[in-house]
């Protein structure tokens, strides 16, 4: 649906309030002045200076945007220097050929992109036609900004909420604007025009063209929406999904057992809808924890997007092994034995290909392998105080995100082959118990650490090595279940271990004897 401030008639009715109110702002789009600056720089310096794009889109829809674009009819490198230095602000070459580069400026707690590349064509208004989406295709000239710049009918599809290629050549040209126009439409929550959707559908193959980067910062920046369910399943349609991460095809059609009425790859994104109404409402769900539930979710990734992006990449890749897990029983059950392991693998290769961190593809990969374990938990009568301190002690603050993972993941089987709400229920009380644990019990998720390794070299004469570990995480476990509070029974509980012989020393190898 297009944004409430919009309207049928929005282009008679406010553009000339909204043409008044930019004008008045032109002058000073910030409290340091920054387009004012860049103004008076420019006409130093006798070049046309153009604020375009995304910038002045989400003005007219009334969002704010900390990115300004501006498309310089001269040296735009030399000018977004001069903008650095008088701003005092970070200064970073992105395409000298292209003679691309941006500022970096710090405003409070908020960073502010700057961008200026040079005019594309020999004037603004074929720079604009070389451009994405018809509503990213607009300008302003700073030095008489009397109308906006509209050469491709940008306002027009503003005004109706739609999402619009400005030419087929120019996708093949990018054809990550295939992707781009999906991500607008979840952020604004517009309708892409159907002719630019079939253009999408016979051109989605060149998509495998744009470098991972690109692609990471788009698929995240559209997974980190409220409601990117339905855009995934566009995406699917349009064949876009399956060029990008080729790996979630096999899912489809493929059965499962039990409770389950979807197959896996109804099931996996259907699990990305239910986490987003979790988290939508989260604050009636979890109201005592969700602060601390939002504060987690809006931790930003290296790339720039909020934590919500990976936590819905590890819902859609939860089951990703299933197909090559898949065995029939002698009674003809199926069952996915180590779908899990072997899903967790698969999707730390695809983070690694899309160019998550080192430790972003290590935390997907954790959050894909522990999906199951709230559920394992959910089976037994009680959680215990050790089990809970494993699975934070495993997971960390991430074990926030396998409880939404997983609660997701069994509404999402909740079909007519449910036999009754029971274990949903069940399993709900263990997401709830095991956040009151993480917010409310910080003595058995992080028990003080009352022996250290060099205690047990001294008292014990053991050698460094993987024993040391093994017997401190057995003191760290029982101190969680409060079963030793000091320093002796710590050395007391390591000593009966030892004489237990749980663990056997023999000329530096250890063995477990279990």
């Amino acid at each position: 649906m297009p944004s409430k401030a919009l309207s049928e008639n929005w282009k008679d009715k406010h553009c000339n309030w909204q043409m008044t109110k930019l004008r008045m702002n032109i002058s000073d789009l910030s409290k340091e002045g920054i387009v004012s600056l860049i103004r008076q720089l420019s006409e130093e310096r006798g070049e046309r200076v153009y604020l375009v794009g995304g910038w002045l889109r989400d003005y007219l829809l009334e969002r704010k945007s900390s990115d300004y674009d501006f498309a310089v009819g001269g040296e735009a490198i030399s000018l977004a220097r001069e903008v650095a230095f008088s701003l005092s602000s970070s200064f970073f070459i992105l395409d000298p050929e292209r003679d691309c580069a941006r500022v970096a400026l710090k405003e409070k707690d908020q960073l502010i992109w700057l961008d200026f590349s040079r005019l594309k064509g020999g004037n603004i208004e074929d720079d604009l036609r070389q451009r994405d989406i018809t509503i990213n295709a607009l300008a302003v000239d700073l030095s008489s900004p009397e109308h906006i710049i509209d050469p491709t009918g940008g306002l027009e599809d503003l005004s109706a909420g739609r999402i619009r290629l400005v030419s087929e050549a120019n996708l093949i040209n990018d054809p990550l604007r295939s992707l781009r126009a999906f991500r607008l439409a979840a952020q604004l929550g517009f309708k892409i025009d159907p002719n630019s959707l079939a253009l999408i559908h016979q051109h989605s193959f060149l998509i495998t063209r744009s470098s991972e980067e690109r692609l990471r910062d788009e698929l995240l920046s559209l997974l980190e929406t409220k409601e990117s369910y339905p855009h995934l399943l566009a995406m699917d349609e349009a064949g876009l999904l399956g060029n990008i991460i080729p790996e979630l095809m096999p899912l489809k059609g493929v059965e499962q057992p039990g409770y389950h009425h979807l197959d896996v790859f109804d099931h996996s994104t259907v699990a990305v809808a239910y986490l987003e109404e979790i988290i939508e409402h989260s604050s009636f769900h979890f109201r005592a924890w969700h602060k601390g539930l939002s504060e987690y979710l809006k931790r930003l990734l290296s790339s720039g997007q909020s934590q919500v992006a990976l936590l819905k990449l590890a819902v859609l890749f939860h089951d990703l092994s299933k197909p090559q897990s898949l065995t029939r029983e002698v009674d003809g059950k199926i069952s996915f034995r180590g779908h899990d392991a072997l899903g967790a693998e698969l999707a730390f290769a695809i983070g690694k290909r899309l160019r998550l961190s080192g430790d972003e593809a290590e935390r997907l990969r954790k959050m894909v392998a522990a999906h199951m374990r709230p559920g394992l938990l959910a089976n037994e009568d009680q959680i215990s105080a050790r089990a809970m301190h494993r699975f934070f002690r495993d997971l960390g603050e991430d074990g926030l995100g396998v409880l939404l993972l997983s609660l997701a993941d069994r509404y999402a089987a909740r079909g007519p082959k449910a036999s009754s709400s029971e274990g949903i229920l069940k399993h709900y009380w263990v997401v709830k118990h095991l956040l009151k644990g993480f917010f409310e019990e910080k003595e058995i998720i992080s028990p003080p650490r009352i022996v250290g390794g060099g205690d047990l070299i001294e008292v014990f004469g053991l050698s460094p090595g993987p024993i040391i570990g093994k017997l401190l995480r057995e003191v760290e476990e029982a101190c969680a279940e409060g079963q030793v509070k000091t320093r002796d029974d710590g050395l007391a509980l390591v000593e009966q271990i030892l004489a237990d012989g749980l663990f056997i020393l023999n000329k530096g190898t250890i063995c477990e004897n279990v």
